[in-house]
């Protein structure tokens, strides 16, 4: 099998293990799926993760049923 095949195998793989789940989880947190882009550029996925860990979620506003 050719390298070029591998990289995209394990891109595809990359893609479905890991990218799926987080846009799920912040789809659920309140924020834009749009944020999984910040994970391919180094440095500022860091500093998206923390943005996303310290800012006030949109779903703490909503009051839950009791």
């Amino acid at each position: 099998m050719r390298r070029e095949t591998m990289e995209h195998i394990v891109l595809l793989f990359y893609v479905v293990a890991i990218m799926i789940p987080i846009g799920q989880l912040l789809r659920r947190m309140g924020f834009s799926r749009w944020w999984i882009l910040l994970s391919f550029v180094p440095i500022i996925n860091i500093v998206g993760l923390w943005i996303i860990a310290y800012a006030k979620w949109p779903k703490d506003n909503q009051t839950s049923p009791s």
